[in-house]
């Protein structure tokens, strides 16, 4: 029912991430700065999926700027384009093989390496 979720830590990251709305993740920092890379590759990885959004890049920025890693952009993302890829991203997730067949995969073709 929001417009924009402002979410910390990776639990509420997950439920933003389902609802489908515009968010903005606050990661939980750490001192050696490794947050800086995981918050990074997954902007990418979202921006990746995502082909066709102009506003991408203002989104990373202000994700980035959200975490105190970077420069608070001059423009945030227009609204509407950022709820339909809010939506695009909940779908894509959607599309993924379920964690535990994923695991089972990954197990059966480990299966040899024991031994």
């Amino acid at each position: 029912a929001c417009d924009l979720n402002l979410i910390r830590g990776e639990d509420s990251l997950v439920r933003a991430q389902w609802a489908g709305r515009p968010w903005l993740w606050n990661i939980y920092p750490q001192d050696d700065l490794a947050h800086a890379a995981k918050l990074a590759a997954y902007t990418e990885q979202v921006i990746s999926q995502q082909t066709g959004w102009a506003d991408a890049p203002r989104w990373r920025d202000l994700m980035l700027a959200w975490n105190g890693l970077g420069a608070w952009p001059e423009h945030w993302p227009e609204h509407a384009e950022w709820a339909r890829h809010s939506l695009g991203w909940r779908q894509h997730l959607l599309q993924q093989t379920d964690l535990c067949t994923q695991l089972m995969r990954f197990a059966a073709g480990r299966s040899g390496d024991c031994g």
